[in-house]
């Protein structure tokens, strides 16, 4: 967003919008976690697996093979490791580089686009300051409050 701005745009400003629904161009992620909800209780027999990120980044292979087994594939260990290289973070960053981005994407954004950064778990700490961080837990909670199934895992 910040790369789209015209203005002098902070994360605290994004932060203190998002929890406000200022800057959402849809839905916050929790309404979509609880539409996910819904259809889990309207489709009790629908089979759905959660995956997270830290979990992926934690141990992809073990990940890769629990989807594999949910989608009822029998592949091997080798298997997973490739997929699991192919689909890292450096993996998807060195290809999405190389790739030509959507021209109404270059237009927009007039060739700033960088949307990859660390891809690192807990790399917040290093950006947000405690008072950003209890505005984002106080907006967690009060999500939460709201219902929703979906546990975080904040590292």
């Amino acid at each position: 967003m910040k790369q789209k701005s015209k203005s002098n745009f902070t994360l605290d400003n994004l932060i203190k919008g998002y929890v406000q629904d200022f800057y959402l161009y849809a839905s916050h992620q929790f309404d979509f976690l609880r539409q996910i909800d819904d259809y889990v209780k309207a489709h009790p027999g629908h089979p759905i697996m959660h995956v997270q990120y830290e979990d992926l980044k934690k141990d992809s292979v073990s990940v890769i093979k629990e989807l594999a087994k949910f989608l009822e594939l029998d592949v091997s260990e080798e298997f997973c490791k490739e997929v699991s290289a192919a689909v890292s973070f450096d993996a998807m960053k060195k290809i999405d580089h190389e790739r030509d981005p959507p021209q109404d994407v270059l237009e927009a954004l007039k060739g700033k686009l960088k949307i990859y950064r660390k891809g690192e778990v807990g790399d917040w700490k290093n950006h947000l300051t405690v008072a950003q961080n209890e505005t984002i837990d106080a907006f967690i909670s009060a999500q939460e409050k709201k219902g929703i199934s979906h546990t975080f895992q904040f590292e």
